[in-house]
């Protein structure tokens, strides 16, 4: 009997499903443990300091959004 493949993890985030993939990255569907909610995780394609400089730039941006129809960003990082 095969054993269930073991849950993926970024940082808190448990991954639960895939939503959808694309050219620039993947999207799950996670939970974030140690609050316990539900959440989406975003996980770009990035290659080199340069791609990785923007991709922090942008989260930072984007983590400080406050519009009820904007997602919140509770987390962000490089692995």
């Amino acid at each position: 009997m095969e054993s269930a493949p073991q849950p993926r993890h970024y940082g808190d985030f448990e991954v639960i499903a895939a939503i959808g993939e694309g050219g620039g990255g993947a999207v799950y569907r996670a939970k974030q443990r140690l609050l316990e909610r539900d959440a989406v995780v975003k996980v770009a394609r990035v290659s080199g300091d340069a791609s990785i400089r923007d991709f922090l730039a942008e989260a930072r941006l984007a983590s400080r959004l406050e519009h009820p129809y904007a997602a919140h960003v509770y987390a962000f990082g490089v692995e």
